[in-house]
Parts: structure tokens; C-alpha cells; sequence
């Protein structure tokens, strides 16, 4: 390894937690180079520790677990949090993981929102939708288990190989509405359909990702409620009432976003991919569609 390592590293690793006794003890057994190199080298080379935790070690991490999982790599981030590939300690099941921001978490507010839109998506029951599991807390943070499916996004596939057929196309966006239409009945809004939150597994079923934008459309909570900072959704996919932070927002801006997704599976662009984000947005309300 390229980094200069000592037995700090190796403390790191006996405080993770990461290797269990019998683990240790065959490490100590069997490693036949001195020092941190030699340990991690024989821990990579029987799959042992993952290139993630690898890394995360080698910059000083030590903690890995978020209650009874196991994180193994980060999938992703946004402006919800960071998203992590885990394992249950006793079950071996993977899940992904969605650890709250720590902005997020301090707002009590904004907690209570969290875990009432969180109950409702726990509560949908969908081929076409990644499940949520449960909630809990990780000190003051509040982490969402959910499904995890492997595959490729809508947008990967596209950015890889070009648009769709029009059969294949038209299946991905057919299955992504059934989805949506199973959300929409029980009142609740996506507000950020877009190709990189389109899954597609190996046996080509579309999976529907990050309900953690979603917004309750029903009772008090009605009407779109809406983010502390910044706009609801991603530009290029966005419905115009969504960008004027509209008060009255219903499924139908879900609906226009899953037109432009179609677009974008056909053509491997946005509907109005030039200009500023200002210029983008305007283009959407003002700009008949191309």
C-alpha cells in the first residue's frame, strides 16, 4: 500500500471492531509481515475487510456499525444524508442505509417530518418501490434501513450505452408508474423522479429510489410542505409549480417528472439540458416541450 502505516492503524483496527477473536487470532497466526502493512495486506487478500473500510481505517476511522449493521461501503450522498451499503451482524442481510444529516438531525422540526414521512414509507408495499425497513438512532442521528438492490440506474445504463429502444423505454417508465401510482394512493409525493433514481436489477424490474424527498399530500401536511434550504427536486426533472415552491403541489408534478425521465430514456438528454439552472427553469414553465 501506497500510504505509510503503523500500529496506530492497528489499534484503529482492534477498536472497529471489524474482525472477531478467531479472526484476530488467525491474523496473528498466519500474517508473516511485520506491522500495519503486512496486517491489512493479509486482510485484504481473504476478503476480509472491504476497499472501503480499507481506506476508512488507513484516514482514522474506527467506528463501522450503526446499531446491529455493519457498514461496508458508502453507495452515495444528498442533501438528506449519506447513503451506506451495511450488513446485519447476526442476519448476514444487506441493507442500504441512509444516515441523517447531523443539520437535520438538530432540528426538531424537521425530525418529527422525517419520521412520520418515514412511517408512511414503511408502510408501502410495492415490486417497483425499494422497501424501508425500520428507523433508529445512531447517538443523535437518526439512520432509514431499506432495501438493497443491486443494479444499475436508469441513468448509468443510459450514460454507458445510449437511449433505449422505444419497447424498453416504454417498459422501464410503465413499471416506474405503477410505482408511483401505488405511492400517490396512499398520499404521498416522490418530488424527485429522475433517471439516476430509476434501479434496474438484473431481471430488469425497476426499483424506485430515495422516497426520503417524499411529502405527505394528505391532512394537515398537505400541501407541500416544503424544505428548509433550496428547491424540492432536481432541476432538469422538475414540474414548474415545483420550482415556484408551490403551495399545492399533487401528483401530477410527479407525473411531469416521469416525462422527462421518459425523455431523457429515449433521447440520453433532458428535455432542457442548456443554459443556467435559472435558464433551466424558466424553460420548463415558459417553453412549450421539445
Amino acid at each position: 500500500m501506497s500510504v505509510s502505516m503503523n500500529d496506530t492503524v492497528i489499534q484503529r483496527l482492534r477498536e472497529s471492531r471489524l474482525l472477531d477473536d478467531e479472526q484476530w487470532r488467525e491474523l496473528l497466526r498466519d500474517n508473516r509481515l511485520p506491522g500495519a502493512e503486512g496486517a491489512l495486506t493479509w486482510l485484504k487478500e481473504r476478503n476480509l475487510l472491504t476497499d472501503w473500510q480499507l481506506s476508512e481505517l488507513l484516514r482514522g476511522r474506527r467506528d463501522f456499525f450503526l446499531g446491529k449493521y455493519r457498514l461496508l461501503r458508502l453507495l452515495g450522498h444528498g442533501g438528506m444524508g449519506e447513503v451506506y451499503l451495511a450488513e446485519h451482524v447476526t442476519m448476514h442481510r444487506r441493507a442500504a442505509i441512509k444516515l441523517i444529516s447531523p443539520r437535520i438531525s438538530r432540528n426538531p422540526q424537521a425530525v418529527e417530518q422525517f419520521l412520520t414521512e418515514a412511517r408512511s414509507i414503511a408502510a408501502l408495499d410495492h415490486p417497483n418501490i425499494v422497501h424501508a425497513y425500520n428507523v433508529d438512532t445512531f447517538g443523535d442521528q437518526y439512520y432509514l434501513v431499506m432495501e438493497y438492490v443491486e443494479g444499475e440506474s436508469l441513468q448509468e445504463l443510459v450514460n454507458a450505452h445510449g437511449p433505449l429502444p422505444i419497447p424498453e423505454a416504454a417498459d422501464v417508465i410503465r413499471q416506474c408508474a405503477e410505482g408511483l401510482s401505488h405511492v400517490h394512493e396512499r398520499g404521498i409525493l416522490h418530488c424527485d423522479i429522475k433517471p439516476a433514481n430509476l434501479l434496474i436489477n438484473a431481471q430488469g424490474v425497476v426499483k424506485i429510489l430515495d422516497l426520503g424527498m417524499a411529502r405527505l399530500i394528505q391532512g394537515e401536511r398537505a400541501a407541500g410542505s416544503q424544505p428548509q434550504d433550496g428547491l424540492l427536486g432536481s432541476v432538469d426533472f422538475m414540474a414548474p409549480e415545483m420550482a415556484m415552491q408551490s403551495g399545492s403541489l399533487d401528483r401530477r408534478a410527479d407525473i411531469y417528472s416521469l416525462g422527462c425521465t421518459f425523455f431523457f430514456a429515449l433521447t440520453g438528454r433532458a428535455p432542457f439540458a442548456e443554459g443556467t439552472v435559472v435558464e433551466r427553469i424558466l424553460k420548463h414553465q415558459m417553453t412549450p416541450p421539445p
